[in-house]
């Protein structure tokens, strides 16, 4: 399905040749160049954060055969239940009981007498985590 955006020159909703996606000071904006006169359109778009990345790509490409996108969503579902790539809320846990343990090593050691280094009490809870099969 061809995307239709408001050209100025025409003054009406005319027909997409050759969009593409460009993202310049953060904000995402589709280009192409009107069919009918040849000039330059562009029209602002929602950035694409999370959700399914397959449906982005789609998005973009317009038109593509059913076969491409099942493809490729398996793919990214492939990468998110073996390596994990995609799951991060399961990152962010991660990484707050890292940085919780952390700080109980740092204040404990405190408490003890024997005040270690910010950087010693990491190295710490990176070994515990990694003894426990987490990697930070």
């Amino acid at each position: 399905m061809a995307s239709l955006t408001y050209c100025v020159k025409c003054k009406k909703k005319t027909k997409d040749v050759a969009p593409k996606i460009v993202t310049s000071g953060g904000r995402s904006r589709r280009v192409s160049k009107c069919a009918v006169c040849g000039t330059m359109k562009s029209v602002f778009v929602k950035s694409q954060k999370g959700g399914n990345p397959a449906a982005a790509i789609a998005g973009l490409v317009g038109q593509v055969a059913p076969g491409i996108i099942s493809g490729i969503s398996s793919g990214i579902q492939n990468l998110q239940q073996n390596t994990g790539v995609y799951d991060r809320e399961k990152m962010r846990k991660d990484m707050k009981l890292f940085d919780d343990m952390t700080m109980n090593y740092y204040i404990s050691a405190k408490k003890d007498g024997n005040p270690i280094l910010a950087g010693q009490a990491r190295e710490m809870a990176r070994q515990t985590l990694a003894n426990r099969g987490i990697y930070v």
